[in-house]
Parts: structure tokens; C-alpha cells; sequence
């Protein structure tokens, strides 16, 4: 399974949040140390007080607000909490103040920076931890309400978002939207983002030429603007879509520029995604040792962000290896945990190819009923979302069945 390149557009730059939600503003995720002094902060410049509320009208309006200020200032994650419990707090007050259409502060929660490992605001955050129905969620009530700059935020967002879910035409149609307000607005690099996005859909859905297509127009945009950033992303999606039509040596060389872009930048996510693909490539000219190389690089990337999708796919690709290797109680392990987190998470592409995954395992440990249910199973998800998967599915059932002759 490759490790998507997405492109991320700049949110701090685009909607300038600085202006108005300070940088010192911060929740670590991993302990509640310093809460009050950043909720001080927080509310501060939301300009959210007991004594605003007061002079608040009709009683109804007061009364979401008031409920919001008690999420900000009272709310305490529980023991043992989930990393949404960590900022459950601010996704409720965002809910009250949707409630009287306060867009402004509710776009200052969005870009909320969090003091975690990957300094990214609320929204990217959600993403990362695979959060996606709540961070469509916000997207949805600001889109249309403050702004085409906004907009181009959530429309990204909300493309993303749909395409984790396996919702490929929503995703399509989000980022087709991006790319006509990119381009009314003369802004080249969101048109690039979007041009990106837009191949990595048509890549899932298998049209890996259409793909090239919208890639190439995207590269070369980033490399006109000079963007290191936008530069690797597009290089790594080219090599992932030349891997789809099988040029897995151009695909290495494509993965290894984009991972060069990333190191110099200190993208870790970047860094990540480009291991895994490398990875993937390798595995695919049988050289076993070199993924496994890359993709436990990857996995110890994703698991210190805690960026669950990126976990996903490295113990996917881990597990595919292990199998080659014969070393099958590592693959079941590693396979089974990635089946988890994509259920965990939503990703149903990634739950059709861990399903197969599990299919072939238990094919080659001589389980024949087991692996059919996981591969009918897995068909049935890949049919519902048209990917090239259910070639691959029919094929593996056929021979299934025909063993059990």
C-alpha cells in the first residue's frame, strides 16, 4: 500500500491566524501541563469573557456562548484519554458558537496551534490522528461563511478528508472546486495543491495516466514558484502513479528525490511518506530487505506523530513482506494490527487491502474458508469504492476456489 504525498496548503499562511490567536497559545496532547496559562491565553484573544457574556442578547445567544466559555475554561480530558478527548474541549465550544454563527472565532479554533510533535493547528491535527468525520465536520460549518481564502482551506480539508474515507468522487469534486477558486484567484500555488490532489484521486481509482496528468501540470507550477515543498510532493506522487504502471526503478528514482526535498526541509511526515513508498517499490523488485528497511523507518515516523494512517500502511507493507518472507506469524501480527487501525480510523480502501492481505496469509498457511470470508470480504469493499482491487480480489477467490475443489 503506497504512502500518499499529499500536498498541505500553507493555513497559517492563508488565513493569517497570527493576527489574532497568539503563537504561545497551546494544549500539549500528551500532558495537561500549563492548561490555564494557554486558556488564558485562548480566551484572551478570542475575546471570550464572563463579562462579554453579560452584555450578550437574546438569553438564547448568551446561553451558547456561556456554554462555550465552560468547555474552554472547565473542561478536563478524562484518565487514560483518547487524543480527541485531549481537545474535545475545543471542538464543543466550536459547536456553540456555530450554534449563533460567531465564524470568526470559530476559524480561530480551526487554526488552533497544538503544542504537539508536528506544530500543526486543530484541523491538520484531526487529520493526522484520523479524526476525519470531526474534522469534516468543522469544514462544513465554515465553508461558504468567511471568505475564498476559508474556503480554499476547507475544500482541501474536506477533499482529504473524503478521499481517507474512500469517497474518491466527493474528494474529486472538493478538489476540483479548490482548483476554480485557486485559479479565479490567480493563486498558483493552491492551484498546485490542488492539481496534486486531484491525481492522487484519479492514482487510488487506478487511472494512473490521468493521473501523470494532473501531477506534471502540478510540478511544474511548484517549480515555478520555487516551492521546495510542493516540489517533492508532486515528485513522489509521479513515482507513485510510474509504480502503478509497473516502472518501479522510476518510481525509486522519483521517491528518492522527493525524500532528498523532504530531509532538507525537516519534514518528518515527508520523510515518512517517501520511506514507505521506497518501500513499497522495493518490495515490488523483490528486494525484501531493503522494504523492511524503509518501512520500519516509517512506522517509527508515524507512531511518534501518532499519525495513525501513515501506522496503517507501513504494518500493511511490513506484513505484505514478512508474508513473502515466509515468516508468517510477523505478517499475521503486523497484518491484523493494520487491519485495526484503518477500522479504527475509517479508511476503507486500506480496510480491503488489509482483507486481502489477511487472504493471502491464510492461503499460504493452508486455512482455505478462512481466507475466502476475508476475501469476499475484501471485494466487496473494493467494488463498492470502483479501485483496481478487485481485480486482484477475483483473481485470489478464483484460485481460492479452486483449491477447495
Amino acid at each position: 500500500m503506497p504512502a500518499d504525498s499529499a500536498p498541505n496548503a500553507p493555513v497559517e499562511a492563508a488565513l493569517d491566524p497570527s493576527s489574532t490567536v497568539s503563537q504561545s497559545v497551546s494544549q500539549s496532547v500528551s500532558q495537561s501541563v500549563s492548561q490555564s496559562v494557554s486558556r488564558q491565553q485562548l480566551l484572551k484573544r478570542l475575546q471570550l469573557d464572563r463579562a462579554t457574556l453579560r452584555g450578550i442578547s437574546p438569553h438564547s445567544r448568551r446561553s451558547q456562548y456561556r456554554a462555550a466559555l465552560n468547555w474552554l475554561i472547565h473542561y478536563e480530558p478524562p484518565l487514560e484519554a483518547s487524543n480527541l478527548d485531549y481537545v474535545r474541549g475545543y471542538l464543543e465550544a466550536f459547536r456553540h458558537l456555530t450554534e449563533v454563527e460567531d465564524w470568526q472565532r470559530c476559524q480561530e479554533l480551526l487554526v488552533l496551534p497544538l503544542d504537539s510533535l508536528t506544530a500543526e493547528p486543530l484541523h491538520k491535527q484531526l487529520e493526522i490522528w484520523g479524526y476525519y468525520r470531526e474534522q469534516m465536520e468543522m469544514y462544513e460549518s465554515l465553508l461558504g461563511k468567511a471568505g475564498d481564502l476559508l474556503n480554499l482551506v476547507c475544500l482541501e480539508g474536506l477533499g482529504k478528508a473524503y478521499s481517507c474515507l474512500g469517497n474518491y468522487p466527493e474528494a474529486i469534486a472538493c478538489h476540483q472546486h479548490h482548483l476554480s477558486i485557486a485559479q479565479r484567484l490567480g493563486h498558483r500555488q493552491n492551484q498546485a495543491i490542488a492539481l496534486g490532489n486531484i491525481g492522487l484521486e484519479y492514482y487510488y481509482l487506478g487511472e494512473y495516466e490521468q493521473a501523470i496528468s494532473y501531477f506534471q501540470e502540478g510540478l511544474k507550477l511548484a517549480q515555478l514558484l520555487g516551492d521546495r515543498s510542493g516540489i517533492g510532493q508532486a515528485l513522489g506522487n509521479l513515482g507513485l502513479a510510474l509504480h502503478g504502471l509497473g516502472d518501479y526503478q522510476a518510481a525509486i528514482a522519483y521517491h528518492q528525490q522527493d525524500l532528498a526535498i523532504a530531509q532538507e526541509l525537516g519534514d518528518r511526515r515527508g520523510i515518512g511518506q517517501a520511506l514507505g513508498n521506497l518501500g513499497f517499490a522495493y518490495y515490488a523488485l523483490g528486494d525484501y530487505s531493503q522494504a523492511l528497511g524503509c518501512e520500519e523507518k516509517y512506522l517509527d515516523i508515524s507512531r511518534k506523530m501518532e499519525f495513525r494512517e501513515g501506522e496503517a500502511i507501513a504494518l500493511s507493507n511490513m506484513g505484505e513482506t514478512y508474508l513473502c518472507l515466509g515468516r508468517y506469524p510477523e505478517a499475521k501480527e503486523s497484518l491484523q494490527r493494520a487491519l485495526e487501525i484503518t477500522r479504527e480510523i475509517g479508511d476503507r480502501h486500506g480496510e480491503a487491502e488489509g482483507l486481502k492481505n489477511l487472504a493471502e496469509l491464510h492461503q499460504h498457511l493452508d486455512h482455505r474458508e478462512r481466507a475466502i470470508g476475508y476475501c469476499q470480504q475484501a471485494l466487496s469493499i473494493a467494488k463498492s469504492l470502483r479501485i483496481p482491487l478487485v481485480h486482484d480480489c477475483e483473481e485470489l477467490l478464483a484460485s481460492l476456489t479452486a483449491e477447495s475443489i
